[in-house]
């Protein structure tokens, strides 16, 4: 079932770090979405960390990963600051950036932090869809 592989993920990875192909941001992205689904936000961080080493920017889809890693697992200084990085790559948060933060405060019922980042999402004029909504509600 996905989200319980991640280890293969990461032998994967490690297998194309060690051969001659070239680890690209999709690589890196793939890797970090598998360990996201896994729960280990701190190999996801760590994975961030070293593209950033090895000179490659991440994207949108990298920051989304590591939000929904870092705010499901109760992070949420690090998921904030993840945000904020994002401005920083001037890159622009996505409905899926927000929903990340949201369903991780709705796990854990933070319905206040859940609220405000629903109305982040519309301040940014940003339309929240059925999966924010519905995480919000679930927080309450």
């Amino acid at each position: 079932a996905k989200g319980q592989k991640w280890e293969k993920a990461i032998q994967l990875f490690h297998e194309v770090l060690q051969g001659v192909l070239q680890v690209d941001l999709i690589t890196y992205n793939a890797t970090m979405s598998a360990c996201s689904k896994g729960g280990r936000w701190e190999q996801v961080l760590c994975l961030f960390q070293h593209m950033h080493q090895r000179g490659l920017q991440p994207d949108i889809i990298t920051f989304n990963a590591a939000i929904s890693a870092t705010s499901k697992a109760q992070q949420w200084e690090r998921a904030r600051h993840l945000l904020e990085r994002i401005l920083r790559h001037e890159l622009q948060p996505d409905e899926i950036t927000y929903s990340a933060m949201i369903s991780g405060n709705s796990e854990h019922h933070h319905w206040e932090r859940a609220l405000h980042q629903l109305q982040e999402m519309c301040d940014c004029n940003l339309k929240p869809d059925m999966i924010a909504y519905g995480a919000a509600i679930h927080a309450c």
